[in-house]
């Protein structure tokens, strides 16, 4: 039996109900190329100035704390994760109710020189509450798929994955830096209003 769910696209502010066949699925027909009016987006700070040691895991998202408890993982000391649109923690919360589809993720490192930062990966992980969190896939850096693609600074990833409370997003990142991160999303599919 198919759940339905309500999936929400606020870039047209319309919502509606229909059967979605998986969660990782939208429900609808989106241009999946960033920037584009169909995509909206969410963004993160990372700040790394206070970090000690050269270079640290950070987790993002994981609202289950799957990832997190079975690894006892602990964000390290100098490390701040903010969002510039909403607060973060309620960002995380809301993925307890509903899952966020995204197309597409930007970084941005405000260190140019920083050849280093800009070649790390993004992994995937999903946890269930009883096996330990699997790897799902990584997300790697996407050269010359825009034309501000040659900055050295600048990250684009191509993801198509769908976010959830059991989804935890790792990266490795480097002292000294401010990370702004990107989020183009297409559907935010869940039960919750």
């Amino acid at each position: 039996m198919d759940a339905v769910r309500k999936v929400i696209n606020t870039s047209r502010g319309g919502v509606s109900q229909q059967g979605v066949a998986a969660p990782n699925v939208a429900a609808q027909n989106v241009n999946l190329s960033p920037g584009l009016p169909a995509d909206d987006y969410f963004s993160l700070q990372i700040d790394t100035t206070g970090l000690v040691e050269a270079t640290t895991t950070i987790v993002l998202f994981d609202a289950f704390q799957y990832y997190t408890n079975y690894n006892s993982f602990a964000l390290a000391a100098g490390v701040t994760i903010t969002s510039e649109d909403t607060d973060y923690t309620a960002l995380t919360n809301n993925l307890f109710r509903n899952s966020v589809h995204i197309t597409a993720m930007q970084a941005i490192v405000d260190d140019a020189t920083n050849v280093t930062q800009v070649l790390r990966k993004f992994q995937v992980y999903e946890g269930n509450i009883s096996d330990p969190p699997r790897f799902i896939r990584s997300f790697k850096p996407r050269k010359a798929s825009r034309n501000t693609q040659f900055k050295t600074n600048e990250l684009n990833f191509g993801s198509n994955q769908t976010i959830g409370g059991e989804t935890a997003l790792l990266w490795t990142v480097e002292r000294n830096l401010v990370i702004d991160l990107g989020f183009y999303y297409s559907a935010i599919v869940g039960t919750g209003a």
